[in-house]
This record gives C-alpha cells, structure tokens and sequence, in this order.
C-alpha cells in the first residue's frame, strides 16, 4: 500500500514537471552516466599501470639479480617479455635465440637468454630513487618523465 502511494506521487510530481523539465533531468542524469563510466575507465587504467609498473620492476630486478630465474612460457610471459625488449629494457643475450617461441616451454633461468639493458637498470634505479615516504610511512611513486610507471 505505501509503495502504491510513492508510486502515484512519483506519478503526480512528474505530471506536474514540464515536458523540457523531464528531458533535460534525463539528459543531465545521462551525462552523469557518462562521467561515472569515464571516471571508472580511468580507474581501471591507473590500476593497469600500476600493474605494469610493479611486474616490470620486479622482472627487471630478477634478470639483473643473481639468483636464477625460472619460467613457464606462456602468453602472459611471451607478451611481458616482448614488452621488456620493446622498450628497451632487456636484450637477448649473445648466444641465445632472438625469437621468444625459440624459448623452452619451462626454463630454470630466464638469464640464460636475456639480460636486462643499461636503460633496464637505469628504470630500477629511478624506480628506486622515486619512490617518496609519506608522513605515515606509506611509499608512494614520483613519475619519471620519459618513462613509463
């Protein structure tokens, strides 16, 4: 019974809007829409970067490290790895095979094939030198111009 009252009050308050009231409440709860969808848009984007940015430190980190680094070849690592190289940031080494599916499908060490780049470990050390400690000791990132985060 209260609902079938909210119901014809709804229905009495709109017949009492004008017709351009209602299409122009419509259009502004549209364009609303729109700037949520946006704003989460950008929030999945952010949280992709930061992804990047977290996987491509700490691979970088294990290619120049000295402890071994296994892998499993699949489509996450071929894609990683062409990523790497692409920017720069890894090459092959000397006697290693240039093409990634040349790889076997599980390795005990990543380093056998490719070293991480001057530009590689420049990325770490600016990484490294970024990252700024808050009042509350949480790490937050400083951008690299140049590079990506």
């Amino acid at each position: 019974m209260r609902i079938q009252k909210e119901v014809q009050a709804a229905g009495g308050f709109f017949a009492l809007c004008s017709p351009q009231l209602i299409v122009r409440e419509i259009i502004q709860l549209f364009k609303l829409m729109e700037f949520l969808h946006v704003c989460q848009d950008e929030a999945e984007a952010v949280a992709d970067m930061e992804r990047r940015r977290k996987t491509t430190a700490a691979h970088l980190r294990k290619l120049s490290g000295d402890k071994v680094f296994p892998f499993r070849r699949n489509r996450s690592f071929t894609d990683e790895v062409l990523w790497l190289r692409d920017a720069g940031f890894i090459e092959h080494c000397s006697d290693a095979s240039k093409n990634v599916q040349d790889l076997p499908q599980d390795g005990d060490d990543l380093r056998q094939f490719f070293q991480a780049t001057e530009r590689g470990r420049e990325y770490l050390k600016l990484q490294a030198d970024s990252m700024d400690e808050t009042d509350d000791g949480e790490q937050t990132m400083v951008s690299v111009p140049g590079l990506p985060l």
